[in-house]
């Protein structure tokens, strides 16, 4: 008798302690974000193009257009931006879109796309990655999944 209370003291212990676990992941910083502050809005799909040796490039609109605003992450370089989401800024001319970013106080054009493909620089490298978009890459990655990693990266 005395060792099925002690079963059931003890199961009741690590229910309640299993409670706790998954109430605490709930108030984590990591999960905070989506469920406290307005989300921005974003463009309906990500644009991901691939290069050679496994290189890839993810972008997609935050913001109201006329910011000319864009979050990109690159995956599968030797480089501190390895799968590193990044907030840009765009601008269009008429045959491009360059995206750049902040680099020790100064604008870096991080990446060229044109209706052929597109350039990857990365900072302090003297390697230029071409890249084509990739449809089958685009389609795999959810947007709002996109913008939820971003937001959770920037806390």
């Amino acid at each position: 008798m005395n060792n099925k209370i002690t079963f059931r003291a003890i199961s009741r212990i690590a229910l309640i302690n299993a409670f706790i676990a998954v109430g605490l992941l709930s108030v984590s910083p990591a999960f905070s974000y989506a469920q406290d502050a307005p989300r921005p809005e974003i463009a309906k799909h990500v644009n991901a193009y691939a290069g050679y040796e496994g290189t890839r490039v993810w972008v997609l609109r935050i913001g109201p257009r006329e910011n000319n605003t864009a979050i990109v992450q690159i995956g599968g370089v030797d480089h501190p931006f390895d799968m590193k989401i990044v907030l840009s800024h765009v601008e269009e001319t008429a045959k491009d879109k360059r995206y750049s970013v902040e680099n020790a106080g100064k604008k870096f054009v991080l990446l060229i796309v044109n209706d052929y493909g597109g350039e990857l620089y990365l900072p302090e490298t003297s390697k230029t990655v071409s890249l084509r978009y990739d449809d089958n890459l685009s389609q795999s990655l959810n947007a709002e999944h996109f913008l939820t990693e971003y937001l959770n990266q920037s806390e």
